[in-house]
């Protein structure tokens, strides 16, 4: 049986000056940076379905903080 491998995608970079790209990658690192379950407010927002995402920096200072850095 052959091994998976695993290639890094060279858009790498071009991703991160892209700004939406760049705000779906800081949100997850945020999620993931979240303790236990994904929060409340975020399932909220999913399910509202509005335009407006939620202050992130406001809500989880120390979360957010950790994923934009």
């Amino acid at each position: 049986m052959r091994a998976t491998q695993f290639y890094v995608l060279p858009y790498t970079s071009r991703l991160k000056k892209d700004p939406v790209a760049r705000r779906t990658l800081t949100l997850r690192s945020f999620l993931r940076k979240v303790d236990a379950a994904l929060p409340d407010e975020y399932i909220d927002f999913l399910n509202r379905g509005g335009p407006d995402e939620l202050d992130w920096e406001v809500l989880y200072p120390e979360q957010w903080k950790t994923a934009v850095s």
